[in-house]
């Protein structure tokens, strides 16, 4: 076999300069194939061009770069969309209304219940609260568990309440809005505020604030028990 003395010459002078100047695995990788070169050219072998590298240390930083990418938690090119929240409102099941949100069997107060409460406390003379509870059971809902009826009494009034409300609202002056009314309500309920008082803070009229405090001093007093 023919070889160039430049080539082998060449092979050499990058063999060394390679052992000189590296001092990791890789360089050492490298040395160890212009060896093999070296001696196939000086046996008159046939070149080893394939030869094969020990298996390289991957620097930390570069094994980061190897890893690929993990994929991203929503595709690309599709929205994403935030899970469906799902609202369950429930209203208390002792302040008046229907309550939703969950089936007619479990709840205490029902529109069907508040209705027979109210007609039976109406009768003359009315049951005993033990009995109007006793009544309210028999129609569907949760059971209504309460000493001496107690639970009943108590709803009752609520109901009273709420329907003294809707009255004033409906009988109060067109120009009281029904938030300004809300509001006249609770400082009427927290102090001895009195109409003179009202119509200098909402800037009703004297006649208007007059109204206004009948109606809600009637809410006050409400029926005798």
């Amino acid at each position: 076999m023919i070889v160039s003395f430049d080539l082998r010459a060449a092979l050499a002078t990058a063999r060394n300069s390679v052992a000189a100047l590296s001092r990791d695995q890789a360089g050492d990788a490298s040395v160890t194939v212009l060896d093999s070169l070296l001696a196939g050219i000086d046996g008159g072998g046939e070149l080893l061009a394939t030869a094969e590298p020990e298996a390289l240390e991957i620097e930390p930083e570069e094994a980061e770069q190897a890893e690929p990418e993990a994929e991203p938690d929503v595709m690309l090119g599709q929205a994403h969309e935030a899970p469906p929240v799902v609202e369950n409102a429930v209203e208390n099941p002792r302040e008046p209304g229907p309550v939703r949100g969950e089936p007619v069997e479990h709840r205490v107060w029902t529109p069907e219940r508040d209705a027979r409460l109210v007609a039976l406390k109406s009768q003359t003379p009315a049951p005993t609260w033990i009995a109007i509870m006793a009544a309210l059971n028999e129609l569907p809902g949760a059971p209504i568990v309460s000493a001496n009826g107690e639970s009943c009494k108590v709803r009752f009034f609520k109901l009273q309440k709420a329907e003294r409300e809707r009255v004033a609202d409906q009988s109060a002056p067109p120009a009281v809005s029904a938030e300004d009314l809300a509001e006249a309500r609770q400082m009427m309920a927290k102090s001895t505020v009195g109409a003179k008082a009202l119509a200098d803070y909402f800037g009703w009229s004297l006649e208007t604030a007059q109204q206004v405090a009948m109606l809600i001093r009637a809410e006050q007093e409400g029926p005798a028990k």
